[in-house]
């Protein structure tokens, strides 16, 4: 069999229980961060959902 048959197969065998398991494992939702690009409109947008916005 090739690679891509092979990881297509082992694609559909993950569960959503094996997601949830790795994301427990490996994720901190506390240290999550999000980074957006995007011109004043766009913060303007991001303040409604009254985030801690740091510019660079």
């Amino acid at each position: 069999m090739s690679y891509l048959t092979d990881f297509n197969k082992n694609v559909q065998k993950v569960t959503v229980e094996d997601i949830r398991r790795v994301l427990k494992k490996y994720v901190n939702p506390e240290k999550l961060r999000t980074t957006v690009y995007g011109d004043i409109e766009v913060e303007q947008q991001l303040q409604e959902l009254q985030p801690d916005i740091v510019r660079l």
